[in-house]
């Protein structure tokens, strides 16, 4: 995959989105907790876990909870609610590959389908394979013949990206560099 760095960024930032629900950070004493703490896992460094050590893991969790709690929106800045979001974060992370590797679920990524929603029709219909599409109804309306027209669009596009099919929702799902 040429992107794969990108797509490993997006993939980050997607996961920080995903994980981090308003539930997680309700009542956490200000509001745009949630915000503050994706936007800092998006960009965390996680390269350095690669070669962390179990003795060195808690030292670096410390660390990395005091620089996400002076991130948090002033009346926020709670140790424990830095270090609850960036357990959810990291456990939503690790959760990836292991599914995967124990489940033999990679030989699926060709095959999977783009999970279709209106936000993601609508990239869809925005790019200049998706011109032709027919106009998007609703998830609840979705049946098998439009289904298979948005597909066939979702893989031209993965196709010119260099992604599999599925990997679109991790560009589409909040900003869409393409």
């Amino acid at each position: 995959m040429s992107n794969h760095s990108e797509f490993l960024k997006q993939l980050q930032r997607y996961t920080a989105e995903a994980a981090i629900t308003p539930a997680a950070v309700r009542k956490q004493g200000a509001p745009g907790v949630a915000r503050a703490a994706r936007a800092y896992l998006a960009r965390s460094d996680l390269e350095r876990l690669q070669k962390i050590t179990p003795k060195d893991y808690s030292n670096w969790l410390d660390k990395e909870t005091d620089r996400l709690r002076v991130v948090l929106p002033r009346g926020a800045r709670h140790w424990g609610t830095a270090r609850k979001v960036l357990n959810i974060f990291l456990r939503t992370a690790t959760y990836t590959s292991p599914l995967a590797a124990r489940f033999g679920l990679k030989k699926l990524l060709p095959m999977l389908e783009v999970p279709l929603d209106s936000h993601v029709a609508g990239k869809l219909r925005s790019k200049p394979e998706g011109r032709e599409l027919p106009r998007w109804e609703s998830v609840k309306g979705l049946g098998y013949k439009q289904s298979a027209e948005y597909q066939i669009v979702a893989q031209r596009i993965a196709n010119r990206m260099k992604l599999n099919r599925a990997d679109l929702d991790v560009y589409f799902w909040r900003a869409d560099p393409t």
